[in-house]
């Protein structure tokens, strides 16, 4: 990792790719969903390039693509490979593509795009009948490629992969999504607090979120963030203003590749904006530390597993600078601890803007529809 970008691409000071879309689910309160980092590609080399990938693998934060985790991963492929403007229903077309290996997908949808293009019309016989094609000879010619999902920065870096072509979209990141409910009755009763709100914040990982199946049951780690994340978030509301009554915060990890508590709490700061409770800043929070002698912010899960990491999840009210969250895993010197939390400001400021920027384009929908 000794060159001058990171394993990733990225400059050390730059955060991951960012999307936040607020006001999602309509039966809740206030809802909000991140995706943090979902900005690698898909690409197709040949199988006798394996070893030359292994190298890689090395030196930069990409990782082999044997087949589809799920339905969720085949419908973003069919989004990323057909054009736009073609009538399918992809969730419809990503259910029955299941089971096919990776390349008998692109090649679905390399059909699909030529009898778009040619003016031929997708009914759902003809679209049944090229997949039912392609998937008798899907396993013909599976194990002359491979697949491997890069980060979309390094695209240019790969001298070493001369014949690789790019056939899709990458699935890795994390996907957070948030609901809040209240302020409401406490139930039962007793457990309300007769002078502020009490803020409960439940923090779960889908078992389809890591590559190996997670336990569906909240383990120690689960605990200790909504613990932390619930601690932050009392900070910011004005909880004084609802007295008994509790605000339910929960916050549901799709897909993780480290960051998940400042992507939840990310995705939190946005929800209870949208449920329209008075904070007293939205909060933005981002995780920094060190990895392989160099400070960096927004560490990925190849530098966590650094030998020197240090892992340093914060969040903070962008107005006035107040840390709401502070946690540290590793060690670091008073010089690499200020340049740190420097450096953690700076990049939450930068996500409070996509906060705020994902809020005011919920509510400019709202009024041009009236």
């Amino acid at each position: 990792m000794a060159k001058e970008i990171r394993a990733d691409g990225r400059a050390f000071d730059e955060l991951r790719s960012i999307r936040i879309e607020a006001g999602i689910l309509d039966r809740a309160d206030g809802s909000a969903r991140v995706e943090w980092g979902l900005d690698t590609k898909i690409l197709k080399a040949p199988a006798e390039d394996i070893s030359k990938i292994e190298e890689l693998k090395n030196d930069y934060y990409i990782k082999i693509v044997r087949s589809l985790p799920g339905a969720e991963d085949r419908k973003r492929v069919l989004q990323g490979c057909l054009p736009e403007d073609v009538n399918l229903d992809l969730e419809g077309l990503a259910a029955r593509t299941a089971g096919l290996p990776l390349d008998g997908l692109f090649d679905v949808c390399e059909r699909l795009r030529e009898a778009y293009e040619s003016g031929d019309k997708l009914s759902d016989s003809a679209v049944k009948k090229i997949v039912d094609e392609v998937r008798k000879g899907a396993n013909a010619d599976a194990k002359e490629w491979i697949f491997v999902d890069v980060p979309e920065k390094l695209l240019g870096h790969l001298q070493e992969l001369k014949d690789y072509e790019v056939v899709g979209s990458g699935f890795r990141g994390n996907v957070a999504v948030v609901a809040v409910y209240g302020p409401r009755e406490p139930i039962p009763r007793h457990v309300g607090d007769p002078y502020e709100s009490i803020i409960r914040f439940r923090y779960t990982m889908a078992p389809f979120s890591v590559p190996e199946r997670k336990r569906p049951a909240p383990g120690r780690r689960e605990v200790e963030i909504s613990k932390v994340c619930k601690e932050a978030l009392q900070r910011v509301v004005f909880a004084e203003e609802f007295p008994m009554t509790v605000i339910d915060v929960f916050a549901e990890i799709l897909a993780a590749d480290a960051g998940t508590r400042v992507t939840a709490l990310t995705a939190a700061g946005v929800a209870l904006a949208d449920a329209g409770i008075p904070m007293r800043d939205i909060p933005a929070a981002v995780a920094v530390g060190r990895a392989f002698g160099q400070i960096v912010a927004d560490l990925t899960k190849f530098e966590e597993d650094a030998p020197d990491a240090i892992d340093t999840p914060m969040a903070i009210l962008p107005g006035t600078e107040e840390i709401a969250l502070l946690q540290m895993d590793g060690r670091a010197t008073l010089m690499e601890m200020d340049e740190i939390i420097d450096l953690g400001v700076r990049k939450a400021k930068e996500v409070s803007e996509l906060q705020r920027r994902a809020l005011k384009e919920k509510y400019s929908k709202v009024v041009d529809n009236e």
